[in-house]
Order: C-alpha cells, then sequence, then structure tokens
C-alpha cells in the first residue's frame, strides 16, 4: 500500500488512520507509528500492516442415538468427535475468502445409524458460518424398531 505525498508545514502535527479495511477478502488493517509532528525532512516510519479476517465453521448434529459419536473433519484436519444432539463449532478458523469441506471421518458405531453432512462446503465470505448440518439417521428400512429392540435412545 503506498501512501499519497502530502506537503505538511514545517513542525505541524499529523495523524494516519485507515479510512476503510480491504474488503476482498476482508481485512483489519493497524497504522504503527500514525502520529507525529514534522522537523524539517519527510516523516518515513508510519507503516500499514493489513490481516486477513478469520472466521470459523459450525453448525449442529442432529438425530444421533444416545451413547454414540461421530468425528467430522473440516479440510482433512481439525478433526471434531461430537457425541450428542448439539451446536458444534470446529477449533481451526479459516481465513476470508478460503474454502471449506466439512466431512464424516468416523460413523456411529451403531450399524443402524449413518451420519450425512449437508451444507458442507462452500467459500468464507465475511461472517462465521454456523449452516453446516450433520443429520445421523437410521440406514435400515427395519432401524425404526430397532432402538426400542436393543434399548437405544435416540
Amino acid at each position: 500500500m503506498q501512501i499519497p505525498n502530502r506537503t505538511t508545514l514545517d513542525e505541524s502535527t499529523y495523524l494516519v488512520t485507515v479510512l476503510t479495511d480491504p474488503a476482498s477478502p476482508n481485512q483489519t488493517c493497524t497504522v504503527t507509528a500514525d502520529s507525529g509532528t514534522v522537523y524539517g525532512d519527510n516523516v518515513s516510519t508510519v507503516s500499514i500492516n493489513c490481516v486477513t479476517n478469520t472466521y470459523t465453521i459450525g453448525g449442529v448434529v442432529t438425530g444421533l442415538f444416545t451413547d454414540n459419536s461421530v468425528t467430522l473433519q473440516n479440510n482433512n484436519g481439525d478433526n471434531l468427535t461430537m457425541d450428542a444432539n448439539s451446536n458444534f463449532t470446529f477449533a481451526t478458523a479459516l481465513d476470508d475468502g478460503s474454502t471449506y469441506t466439512v466431512t464424516v471421518l468416523t460413523q456411529p458405531e451403531t450399524i443402524i445409524q449413518t451420519c450425512t453432512v449437508i451444507n458442507g462446503d462452500s467459500t468464507l465470505a465475511g461472517i462465521d458460518v454456523e449452516s453446516v448440518h450433520i443429520d445421523c439417521g437410521n440406514t435400515s428400512p427395519w432401524a425404526m424398531f430397532l432402538p426400542a429392540i436393543l434399548n437405544i435412545k435416540p
């Protein structure tokens, strides 16, 4: 980033600020040595540092049987094991503009249950993602009867 040349009278004060942070990707910029007084020479100590904003990926697990668990991954890492129906957020935030892909790494151990990912991949666009849905359903046509037979609580 280049700061335009401005002529300032000797012994006058200056203050440099960021008017608008970059938006694609979203970044936050800070100014170092942002103010001072001009003393007979050009000011060369001002610097601007911009860092890409990060956002989290999350959602909700539904339909998981009691005493069961499912392990999720984001972008082939950041494993997260869920052992209850609830909201979740992966630990690692990602840079704005990057892609994410949520997958099921390990299915529940109960043979009658399989979890699928809904809304699991996209590109970050300036906000945390909370719309990933992990739907853990029954895989057998007779599965609706098995929880009662096996004494498993949905």
